[in-house]
Protein backbone atom coordinates (compact mmCIF):
# COMPACT_ATOMS: atom_id res chain seq x y z
CA UNK A 1 0.00 0.00 0.00
CA UNK A 2 1.22 3.41 -0.69
CA UNK A 3 0.96 6.20 1.64
CA UNK A 4 -1.53 9.33 0.49
CA UNK A 5 -1.54 12.76 1.41
CA UNK A 6 -4.04 13.55 3.44
CA UNK A 7 -7.26 15.25 2.15
CA UNK A 8 -10.27 15.96 4.07
CA UNK A 9 -13.70 17.09 2.86
CA UNK A 10 -16.05 19.12 5.59
CA UNK A 11 -18.69 17.10 5.68
CA UNK A 12 -16.76 13.68 6.85
CA UNK A 13 -16.00 12.86 10.51
CA UNK A 14 -13.75 10.33 12.16
CA UNK A 15 -15.04 7.19 13.48
CA UNK A 16 -13.63 4.41 15.79
CA UNK A 17 -14.12 0.65 15.80
CA UNK A 18 -12.02 -0.97 18.90
CA UNK A 19 -11.55 -4.45 17.59
CA UNK A 20 -10.59 -6.63 21.50
CA UNK A 21 -8.19 -9.07 21.06
CA UNK A 22 -5.98 -10.46 23.94
CA UNK A 23 -3.34 -12.10 21.96
CA UNK A 24 0.17 -10.73 22.07
CA UNK A 25 0.29 -11.28 18.45
CA UNK A 26 -1.94 -9.38 16.63
CA UNK A 27 -0.65 -10.02 13.08
CA UNK A 28 -3.53 -12.64 12.12
CA UNK A 29 -6.28 -9.94 13.15
CA UNK A 30 -4.50 -7.18 11.41
CA UNK A 31 -3.63 -8.95 8.23
CA UNK A 32 -6.03 -11.05 7.43
CA UNK A 33 -8.97 -9.14 8.55
CA UNK A 34 -8.02 -5.92 9.01
CA UNK A 35 -6.42 -4.86 5.98
CA UNK A 36 -8.96 -6.77 3.55
CA UNK A 37 -11.70 -4.91 5.32
CA UNK A 38 -10.21 -1.47 4.43
CA UNK A 39 -9.41 -2.80 0.92
CA UNK A 40 -13.21 -3.57 0.60
CA UNK A 41 -14.23 0.17 2.29
CA UNK A 42 -11.70 2.30 0.67
CA UNK A 43 -14.28 3.53 -2.00
CA UNK A 44 -15.89 5.55 0.86
CA UNK A 45 -13.34 5.77 3.34
CA UNK A 46 -11.18 9.49 3.52
CA UNK A 47 -8.74 8.46 5.77
CA UNK A 48 -8.05 5.35 7.95
CA UNK A 49 -5.27 4.58 10.12
CA UNK A 50 -4.89 1.52 12.37
CA UNK A 51 -3.23 1.51 16.04
CA UNK A 52 -2.98 -0.97 18.96
CA UNK A 53 -3.85 -0.14 22.35
CA UNK A 54 -3.93 -1.33 26.28
CA UNK A 55 -6.28 1.06 27.74
CA UNK A 56 -9.42 -1.39 29.17
CA UNK A 57 -7.38 -4.60 27.66
CA UNK A 58 -5.38 -5.12 24.43
CA UNK A 59 -7.49 -3.85 21.25
CA UNK A 60 -6.58 -2.50 17.63
CA UNK A 61 -7.96 0.48 16.87
CA UNK A 62 -9.54 0.91 13.58
CA UNK A 63 -9.73 4.49 12.84
CA UNK A 64 -12.04 5.50 9.85
CA UNK A 65 -12.88 9.31 8.32
CA UNK A 66 -15.84 9.15 6.15
CA UNK A 67 -19.69 10.66 5.80
CA UNK A 68 -21.67 9.54 8.34
CA UNK A 69 -24.32 7.64 6.17
CA UNK A 70 -21.34 5.90 4.89
CA UNK A 71 -19.96 4.91 8.19
CA UNK A 72 -23.59 3.83 9.33
CA UNK A 73 -24.51 2.13 6.29
CA UNK A 74 -21.13 0.24 4.54
CA UNK A 75 -18.35 0.78 6.51
CA UNK A 76 -19.76 -0.48 10.53
CA UNK A 77 -21.92 -3.12 8.86
CA UNK A 78 -18.49 -4.33 6.84
CA UNK A 79 -16.81 -4.47 9.82
CA UNK A 80 -19.18 -6.48 12.03
CA UNK A 81 -19.27 -9.07 9.36
CA UNK A 82 -15.49 -9.20 8.21
CA UNK A 83 -13.95 -8.66 11.94
CA UNK A 84 -16.80 -10.60 13.39
CA UNK A 85 -16.06 -13.80 11.14
CA UNK A 86 -12.13 -13.61 12.22
CA UNK A 87 -12.63 -13.44 15.64
CA UNK A 88 -15.95 -16.38 15.37
CA UNK A 89 -12.73 -18.64 13.42
CA UNK A 90 -9.97 -17.47 15.30
CA UNK A 91 -10.64 -16.69 18.91
CA UNK A 92 -7.74 -15.61 21.71
CA UNK A 93 -7.45 -17.65 24.04
CA UNK A 94 -4.90 -15.60 26.21
CA UNK A 95 -6.15 -15.46 29.89
CA UNK A 96 -4.74 -11.72 31.17
CA UNK A 97 -5.00 -10.86 34.92
CA UNK A 98 -6.39 -7.18 34.91
CA UNK A 99 -5.15 -6.23 38.13
CA UNK A 100 -1.78 -7.35 37.85
CA UNK A 101 -1.42 -4.89 34.62
CA UNK A 102 -3.07 -1.79 36.59
CA UNK A 103 0.16 -0.56 37.69
CA UNK A 104 1.51 -1.02 34.45
CA UNK A 105 -1.43 0.87 32.99
CA UNK A 106 -1.44 3.54 35.38
CA UNK A 107 2.41 4.16 34.48
CA UNK A 108 1.39 4.06 30.82
CA UNK A 109 -1.62 6.29 30.93
CA UNK A 110 0.57 9.49 32.52
CA UNK A 111 3.32 8.93 30.35
CA UNK A 112 0.76 8.98 27.54
CA UNK A 113 -1.19 11.86 29.10
CA UNK A 114 -4.07 8.83 28.52
CA UNK A 115 -7.73 10.15 29.47
CA UNK A 116 -10.56 7.60 30.24
CA UNK A 117 -10.71 4.77 32.62
CA UNK A 118 -8.17 1.92 32.35
CA UNK A 119 -10.83 -0.54 34.60
CA UNK A 120 -13.13 -2.34 33.58
CA UNK A 121 -12.07 -4.21 30.79
CA UNK A 122 -13.90 -5.32 27.50
CA UNK A 123 -14.72 -8.38 26.85
CA UNK A 124 -11.90 -10.38 24.49
CA UNK A 125 -13.15 -11.10 21.03
CA UNK A 126 -15.33 -8.41 20.72
CA UNK A 127 -15.75 -5.41 18.95
CA UNK A 128 -16.99 -1.85 20.04
CA UNK A 129 -17.43 1.47 18.67
CA UNK A 130 -16.45 4.16 20.07
CA UNK A 131 -16.00 8.11 19.69
CA UNK A 132 -12.61 8.86 17.90
CA UNK A 133 -10.27 9.94 20.44
CA UNK A 134 -8.21 12.83 19.52
CA UNK A 135 -4.55 13.06 20.89
CA UNK A 136 -5.35 17.01 21.15
CA UNK A 137 -4.97 17.13 25.04
CA UNK A 138 -1.60 15.92 24.47
CA UNK A 139 -0.19 18.68 22.73
CA UNK A 140 -1.55 21.39 24.45
CA UNK A 141 -4.89 21.50 23.08
CA UNK A 142 -3.93 22.76 18.98
CA UNK A 143 -5.66 21.01 17.04
CA UNK A 144 -3.58 22.11 14.05
CA UNK A 145 -0.28 19.79 15.62
CA UNK A 146 -2.49 17.07 16.30
CA UNK A 147 -4.10 17.30 12.59
CA UNK A 148 -0.39 17.26 11.63
CA UNK A 149 0.41 13.84 14.09
CA UNK A 150 -2.65 11.98 12.57
CA UNK A 151 -1.96 13.17 9.18
CA UNK A 152 1.69 11.19 9.95
CA UNK A 153 -0.60 8.55 11.16
CA UNK A 154 -3.06 8.16 8.22
CA UNK A 155 -0.35 8.46 5.41
CA UNK A 156 2.21 5.55 7.74
CA UNK A 157 -0.63 3.46 7.44
CA UNK A 158 0.36 1.56 4.61
CA UNK A 159 3.72 0.65 5.61
CA UNK A 160 2.18 0.12 9.08
CA UNK A 161 0.33 -3.04 7.16
CA UNK A 162 3.17 -4.04 4.86
CA UNK A 163 5.92 -4.33 7.48
CA UNK A 164 3.59 -6.31 9.45
CA UNK A 165 2.88 -8.61 6.77
CA UNK A 166 6.89 -8.18 5.95
CA UNK A 167 7.73 -9.39 9.69
CA UNK A 168 4.56 -11.80 9.51
CA UNK A 169 6.18 -13.91 6.23
CA UNK A 170 9.47 -13.72 8.52
CA UNK A 171 11.20 -11.88 5.95
CA UNK A 172 12.77 -9.65 8.67
CA UNK A 173 12.64 -9.20 12.39
CA UNK A 174 10.71 -7.06 14.22
CA UNK A 175 14.12 -5.58 16.07
CA UNK A 176 16.05 -5.46 12.92
CA UNK A 177 13.25 -3.99 10.70
CA UNK A 178 12.68 -1.16 13.53
CA UNK A 179 16.35 -0.31 13.77
CA UNK A 180 16.12 -0.05 10.07
CA UNK A 181 13.56 2.96 10.47
CA UNK A 182 15.81 4.16 13.45
CA UNK A 183 18.86 4.76 11.18
CA UNK A 184 16.56 6.01 7.98
CA UNK A 185 15.86 8.90 9.90
CA UNK A 186 18.68 9.88 10.95
CA UNK A 187 20.67 9.62 7.45
CA UNK A 188 17.30 11.06 5.94
CA UNK A 189 17.66 13.87 7.22
CA UNK A 190 21.35 15.17 8.23
CA UNK A 191 22.85 12.32 8.25
CA UNK A 192 24.08 9.25 10.95
CA UNK A 193 26.98 10.83 12.13
CA UNK A 194 25.81 14.62 12.43
CA UNK A 195 22.39 12.84 14.20
CA UNK A 196 24.38 10.35 16.75
CA UNK A 197 23.76 12.47 19.62
CA UNK A 198 19.55 12.29 19.79
CA UNK A 199 20.18 8.40 19.71
CA UNK A 200 22.88 8.46 23.01
CA UNK A 201 20.69 11.24 24.61
CA UNK A 202 17.43 8.76 24.80
CA UNK A 203 19.23 6.22 26.04
CA UNK A 204 21.12 7.90 28.26
CA UNK A 205 17.68 9.57 29.66
CA UNK A 206 16.29 5.59 29.88
CA UNK A 207 19.45 4.85 32.17
CA UNK A 208 18.30 8.11 34.15
CA UNK A 209 15.33 6.70 34.61
CA UNK A 210 16.63 3.36 35.87
CA UNK A 211 16.83 2.21 39.44
CA UNK A 212 20.10 0.32 38.88
CA UNK A 213 21.25 2.13 35.78
CA UNK A 214 24.84 0.54 36.32
CA UNK A 215 22.99 -3.23 35.51
CA UNK A 216 21.20 -1.83 32.05
CA UNK A 217 24.23 -0.04 31.06
CA UNK A 218 26.05 -3.25 31.07
CA UNK A 219 23.63 -5.39 29.70
CA UNK A 220 22.81 -3.01 26.59
CA UNK A 221 26.40 -2.85 26.23
CA UNK A 222 26.62 -6.95 26.42
CA UNK A 223 23.91 -6.44 23.74
CA UNK A 224 25.72 -4.97 21.40
CA UNK A 225 28.88 -6.32 21.91
CA UNK A 226 26.91 -9.89 20.49
CA UNK A 227 25.31 -8.42 17.92
CA UNK A 228 27.77 -5.33 17.05
CA UNK A 229 28.47 -6.64 12.91
CA UNK A 230 24.60 -7.20 12.34
CA UNK A 231 23.96 -3.84 13.88
CA UNK A 232 26.73 -2.32 11.97
CA UNK A 233 25.65 -4.25 8.60
CA UNK A 234 21.79 -2.78 8.80
CA UNK A 235 23.27 0.51 9.10
CA UNK A 236 25.81 0.37 6.07
CA UNK A 237 23.21 -1.42 4.35
CA UNK A 238 20.69 1.45 4.89
CA UNK A 239 23.18 4.03 4.28
CA UNK A 240 24.21 2.71 0.95
CA UNK A 241 20.37 2.30 -0.56
CA UNK A 242 19.98 6.15 0.31
CA UNK A 243 23.10 7.24 -1.10
CA UNK A 244 23.50 4.84 -3.95
CA UNK A 245 27.19 4.19 -2.57
CA UNK A 246 28.45 0.66 -4.06
CA UNK A 247 32.03 0.58 -3.25
CA UNK A 248 32.68 -2.55 -5.90
CA UNK A 249 30.63 -1.34 -8.10
CA UNK A 250 27.51 -3.22 -8.13
CA UNK A 251 24.64 -1.64 -7.30
CA UNK A 252 23.62 -2.26 -3.55
CA UNK A 253 19.67 -4.11 -3.55
CA UNK A 254 17.66 -2.00 -1.88
CA UNK A 255 16.28 -2.56 1.60
CA UNK A 256 12.70 -2.94 2.07
CA UNK A 257 10.92 0.11 3.02
CA UNK A 258 14.46 2.03 3.80
CA UNK A 259 13.14 4.78 0.48
CA UNK A 260 9.98 5.12 1.15
CA UNK A 261 10.30 5.51 4.86
CA UNK A 262 12.89 8.38 4.18
CA UNK A 263 10.46 9.64 2.08
CA UNK A 264 7.96 9.41 3.87
CA UNK A 265 9.56 11.30 7.12
CA UNK A 266 11.21 13.95 4.84
CA UNK A 267 8.08 15.41 3.39
CA UNK A 268 6.48 15.56 6.88
CA UNK A 269 9.52 17.47 8.13
CA UNK A 270 8.91 19.82 5.72
CA UNK A 271 5.30 20.69 7.45
CA UNK A 272 6.62 19.87 10.79
CA UNK A 273 6.99 24.42 11.79
CA UNK A 274 3.16 24.51 13.30
CA UNK A 275 4.38 21.73 15.66
CA UNK A 276 8.12 23.86 16.38
CA UNK A 277 6.29 26.97 17.17
CA UNK A 278 3.94 25.41 19.73
CA UNK A 279 6.66 24.16 22.21
CA UNK A 280 5.10 20.76 22.04
CA UNK A 281 8.66 19.30 21.95
CA UNK A 282 10.57 21.58 24.17
CA UNK A 283 13.01 19.90 26.72
CA UNK A 284 14.69 22.90 28.08
CA UNK A 285 15.97 22.47 31.60
CA UNK A 286 14.14 23.67 34.77
CA UNK A 287 16.37 24.89 37.60
CA UNK A 288 15.48 21.91 39.45
CA UNK A 289 16.14 19.36 36.61
CA UNK A 290 19.63 20.34 36.58
CA UNK A 291 20.33 21.19 39.98
CA UNK A 292 19.54 17.20 39.86
CA UNK A 293 22.92 16.80 37.93
CA UNK A 294 24.58 14.39 40.63
CA UNK A 295 21.62 11.91 39.69
CA UNK A 296 21.84 12.63 35.72
CA UNK A 297 24.55 10.46 33.45
CA UNK A 298 27.41 12.91 32.66
CA UNK A 299 26.46 13.06 29.15
CA UNK A 300 22.68 14.34 30.07
CA UNK A 301 23.99 16.90 33.06
CA UNK A 302 26.57 18.16 30.37
CA UNK A 303 23.94 18.96 27.72
CA UNK A 304 21.04 20.30 30.30
CA UNK A 305 23.34 22.58 31.77
CA UNK A 306 25.15 24.17 29.17
CA UNK A 307 22.75 27.40 27.79
CA UNK A 308 24.92 27.42 24.55
CA UNK A 309 24.26 23.81 23.57
CA UNK A 310 20.78 24.23 23.89
CA UNK A 311 20.69 27.79 22.45
CA UNK A 312 22.37 26.29 19.29
CA UNK A 313 20.83 22.75 19.37
CA UNK A 314 17.09 23.81 19.93
CA UNK A 315 17.21 26.62 18.04
CA UNK A 316 18.05 25.05 14.92
CA UNK A 317 15.33 24.72 12.45
CA UNK A 318 16.72 21.68 11.23
CA UNK A 319 17.22 19.98 13.93
CA UNK A 320 14.35 20.98 15.73
CA UNK A 321 12.16 19.21 11.84
CA UNK A 322 14.53 16.28 12.46
CA UNK A 323 13.21 16.09 16.65
CA UNK A 324 9.44 16.24 15.41
CA UNK A 325 10.05 13.05 12.47
CA UNK A 326 12.28 11.45 15.23
CA UNK A 327 9.66 11.22 17.73
CA UNK A 328 7.26 10.09 14.50
CA UNK A 329 9.49 7.25 14.48
CA UNK A 330 9.99 6.56 18.26
CA UNK A 331 5.73 7.18 18.40
CA UNK A 332 5.78 4.42 14.86
CA UNK A 333 8.21 1.97 16.13
CA UNK A 334 5.14 1.76 19.51
CA UNK A 335 3.04 1.13 17.06
CA UNK A 336 4.69 -1.78 15.63
CA UNK A 337 4.91 -3.57 19.09
CA UNK A 338 7.91 -2.10 20.30
CA UNK A 339 8.30 -1.37 24.28
CA UNK A 340 9.94 1.79 25.52
CA UNK A 341 12.29 -0.28 26.83
CA UNK A 342 13.26 -1.81 23.52
CA UNK A 343 13.24 1.34 21.63
CA UNK A 344 16.00 2.48 23.76
CA UNK A 345 18.03 -0.55 23.21
CA UNK A 346 18.06 0.09 19.58
CA UNK A 347 18.65 4.06 20.06
CA UNK A 348 21.99 2.39 21.98
CA UNK A 349 22.76 0.04 19.34
CA UNK A 350 22.74 3.19 16.83
CA UNK A 351 24.73 5.66 18.78
CA UNK A 352 27.17 2.31 19.30
CA UNK A 353 27.29 1.88 15.44
CA UNK A 354 27.52 4.99 14.60
CA UNK A 355 30.52 6.23 17.13
CA UNK A 356 32.25 2.73 16.25
CA UNK A 357 32.14 3.16 12.09
CA UNK A 358 32.15 6.90 12.42
CA UNK A 359 35.25 7.00 14.61
CA UNK A 360 32.97 9.70 16.26
CA UNK A 361 31.89 10.29 20.34
CA UNK A 362 28.87 11.96 21.55
CA UNK A 363 30.34 12.59 24.66
CA UNK A 364 33.55 13.54 23.49
CA UNK A 365 32.09 15.87 21.28
CA UNK A 366 29.96 17.52 24.27
CA UNK A 367 32.87 17.66 26.38
CA UNK A 368 34.90 19.66 24.26
CA UNK A 369 32.16 22.00 23.52
CA UNK A 370 31.40 22.35 26.88
CA UNK A 371 35.01 23.14 27.74
CA UNK A 372 34.70 25.35 24.68
CA UNK A 373 31.50 27.31 25.91
CA UNK A 374 31.69 27.40 30.27
CA UNK A 375 28.84 28.28 31.66
CA UNK A 376 28.97 31.92 33.13
CA UNK A 377 29.55 32.22 36.71
CA UNK A 378 25.84 34.09 38.64
CA UNK A 379 27.22 37.28 40.05
CA UNK A 380 25.89 37.90 43.44
CA UNK A 381 24.17 41.53 43.67
CA UNK A 382 25.21 43.94 46.07
CA UNK A 383 21.90 43.98 47.40
CA UNK A 384 22.36 40.24 48.58
CA UNK A 385 24.86 38.34 50.60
Amino acid sequence: MTPRTTRLSTDSAWHSAHVHYHEKDKSGLLIDAVAPLLDRVAGVTEAVFVVPHWRQGPHLRINIRARDHDWSEVIRPAIEETIGAYLRDHPSTTRLDEGSLLPQHRLLAEMEMELGPLTPWYPDNTVRFAPFQSRRHAVGGDQKVADLITDFSVESNGLYLDMSRHIREGRDRLDLLMLTLTFTTAHAMGGLRRNVGSFRAHSERFFDACDRPDIWRSAFGEKYRDHRDLVVDRMRTVARTLDGDAPDGIPAEPVPFVREWAELVTRHAERADPIIESSVLSVLPTAAAVSEGPHLSEYRRLALSNAEYIRRGFGNPVFQRYRVVLNYTYMFLTRMGLLPRERCLLCYLAANAIEDVYDVSAIEFLRKFVAEHPVPRVESSPEQP
